[in-house]
């Protein structure tokens, strides 16, 4: 057999569980790589009335269903939500 010393019980005590964290993390960045980071026009933000929950909707429907309470959104009456960030 061969001879295993406390130090190397530790070592791999310790680097086992770190190492299937980051490979969780890294396949949860995986899976929302295809999730929208900038938004690119302000009418695809669109805010529920009742609920306040801020969604992206992306087709050109007058009403909408919010993804949270399930409520019907009127488009129409959305107020676009203003970039608050100025360019230079």
């Amino acid at each position: 057999m061969f001879g295993v010393t406390l130090s190397t019980i530790i070592v791999i005590y310790i680097a086992v569980p770190l190492l299937v964290i980051f490979l969780l993390w890294l396949f949860c960045e995986m899976e929302q790589k295809d999730l929208p980071t900038v938004l690119k026009d302000q009418e695809l933000m669109i805010a529920c009335p009742y609920c306040l929950h801020v969604f992206l909707e992306n087709n050109d429907e007058d009403i909408l269903s919010c993804p949270a309470c399930s409520s019907f959104v009127d488009r129409r009456k959305d107020v676009p939500v203003k970039n608050d960030k100025k360019t230079v």
